[in-house]
């Protein structure tokens, strides 16, 4: 914890990436270490997101009964309408995930098919992906029976928009 006593201070260099890496040095700052690109001069965080990923996915794996997340990962599923549920990156991997078994799913007895439902359910929660409904405040996870109830749905809208009903 930080004492009112402790000041943080900022600089701001202004100058080539290479003067900005020589100037890190003259503090004694290792520059080998840090995610600096010396041709565009931005900083290469890549590692860090993967890391972080990484820690998520182990987390989520650790302690799997989470009932609330504060932003959602790449890998969650959001439930809603509207292109900024559509175009999140889960559900555009989700709907590619769907076409890829939906010819099971259509071929697969009506009675059968909440198997290839809850086999889908569980590889979202593998890859550490989870189903999330917004609210108020943030995020909150579904239960299984929605998520199943949401894949089920997607299918039946695929059906539908092909006039296959």
């Amino acid at each position: 914890t930080l004492s009112i006593f402790t000041r943080i201070r900022f600089r701001a260099y202004y100058g080539t990436a290479d003067d900005w890496i020589n100037y890190m040095k003259s503090f004694g700052i290792q520059t080998d270490q840090l995610r600096f690109r010396t041709t565009s001069g931005s900083v290469d965080n890549s590692a860090n997101i993967q890391f972080l990923e990484a820690h998520r996915a182990k987390e989520r794996l650790t302690y799997p009964k989470r009932t609330r997340v504060g932003v959602p990962s790449r890998h969650d599923v959001l439930f809603g309408k509207g292109s900024r549920f559509q175009n999140h990156v889960g559900n555009v991997k989700f709907r590619g995930f769907i076409a890829d078994c939906r010819k099971t799913y259509e071929k697969t007895k009506r009675g059968d098919k909440h198997i290839v439902i809850r086999e889908i359910v569980d590889t979202v929660k593998q890859s550490s992906g989870l189903f999330l409904k917004a609210d108020d405040e943030g995020w909150i996870v579904v239960d299984d029976a929605a998520a199943a109830y949401k894949v089920g749905a997607v299918f039946r809208t695929l059906r539908t928009l092909d006039g296959n009903h």
